[in-house]
């Protein structure tokens, strides 16, 4: 079996992880999966639902996700896991030949362990925009906690095989973002990201229409209409300035 070139994309939701997922997905030599949530096997959490309704979009049968998912067990075969993955899904998205598989894990310590040694794209968002989506989510959500969280289990793994990327940036220069992130997961550059056609089990991203639309820079300001109004805690302030946010 081909032994796949692996990478994670780790940000906190609503930071761009679908989008950017989507966009290396469209790279002839990449596999992007979205939010697998195989990690609940390998590392002790009960499967649920999710593994299995998320494989059966990305093609898998109910047959093909349950025998791959009875072989995981711990770090290692976790990371197995993508490689046998990548054999049924080369065909499916007719990317014979593809070299790279991937896919986003939000949280979960173990996995963060076990991913350290691996390419990991973080994705991040100016918190106030976080805040702002969920006051305008339906059903209104506090998108806030999770987003903490994900970035305080990240943070201590962020390092030489990391590459941080801003939510605003990408969205204002897809183009030179991801240059920067096809040259950090070592695959030449391509554009189709930008001129992307309807393409095999596309409804994995569809959840998330942005995702699967183009670069819409007016959502990255929305969140300045309500500024003044705003009550920006400790935790937010300490992220703006973390991340060079203007304050």
């Amino acid at each position: 079996m081909n032994v796949m070139k692996k990478f994670f994309i780790t940000g906190p939701a609503r930071s761009g992880t679908t989008i950017m997922s989507r966009c290396i997905d469209d790279h002839p030599q990449c596999i992007c999966l979205f939010e697998g949530y195989i990690q609940k096997a390998a590392f002790g959490s009960p499967i649920t639902r999710g593994h299995s309704g998320r494989m059966r979009q990305h093609g898998f049968s109910r047959e093909q996700t349950d025998r791959l998912r009875n072989k995981v067990c711990d770090a290692k075969t976790f990371i197995h896991w993508y490689d046998e993955c990548a054999q049924i899904l080369k065909p499916l998205y007719d990317k014979q030949e593809a070299t790279h598989i991937g896919d986003v894990i939000h949280t979960c310590p173990k996995t963060k362990l076990a991913i350290k040694s691996f390419p990991k794209i973080f994705t991040i968002r100016d918190p106030r925009a976080i805040l702002y989506s969920g006051r305008h989510h339906t059903p209104r959500n506090n998108y806030l906690p999770q987003y903490f969280q994900c970035i305080r289990e990240n943070l201590p793994y962020i390092n030489d095989n990391t590459l941080v990327i801003k939510f605003e940036d990408f969205i204002e220069y897809p183009e030179k973002i991801m240059n920067e992130v096809y040259a950090f997961l070592d695959v030449p550059y391509n554009d189709n990201f930008m001129n992307r056609t309807k393409k095999p089990y596309d409804e994995r991203f569809k959840f998330n229409p942005n995702a699967t639309q183009g670069f819409d820079t007016s959502i990255i300001n929305k969140w300045k209409r309500e500024k003044k109004t705003m009550i920006v805690s400790d935790d937010m302030k300490n992220i703006i300035k973390q991340f060079g946010y203007e304050e």
